[in-house]
C-alpha cells in the first residue's frame, strides 16, 4: 500500500500542466484526488484521465467566500497543491 493510499489530495490548477500531472501520480497511488478550477470543463475532462474517481470543484481564486466554501465542503485534507495561483496564496492562510 502507498503513503498516499486513501489520503486526499486536494489540486488547485489540477486541469493541465504539473498540477494535472500531480493529480495522475496520487491517483496512481490510491489517493482520493480533488481538482479544484475556475471552471468546471477542463478540469472534469483532466479528471476523465485520472485512475479511479476525482471530484472537481469550481471557484474562484479572488473571491473568498468561494474558496472557503470550496475548502469547506471537503472533509479532510491531507496534502494542498497549489500550482495554478500567485498573490492568491494568502487566501489559504488559515488552513
Amino acid at each position: 500500500m502507498s503513503q498516499l493510499a486513501k489520503q486526499t489530495v486536494v489540486v488547485l490548477g489540477g486541469s493541465s500542466g504539473i498540477g494535472l500531472a500531480i493529480g495522475q501520480a496520487a491517483a496512481e497511488q490510491d489517493a482520493h484526488v480533488i481538482l479544484l478550477s475556475r471552471s468546471l470543463s477542463k478540469p472534469q475532462a483532466a479528471a476523465q484521465t485520472l485512475r479511479g474517481s476525482a471530484l472537481t470543484i469550481a471557484l474562484d481564486m479572488l473571491d473568498s467566500v468561494t474558496v472557503d466554501r470550496a475548502i469547506t465542503s471537503i472533509d479532510t485534507i491531507e496534502h494542498l497543491i497549489l500550482t495554478a495561483i500567485d498573490r492568491e496564496y494568502a487566501l489559504f492562510s488559515n488552513l
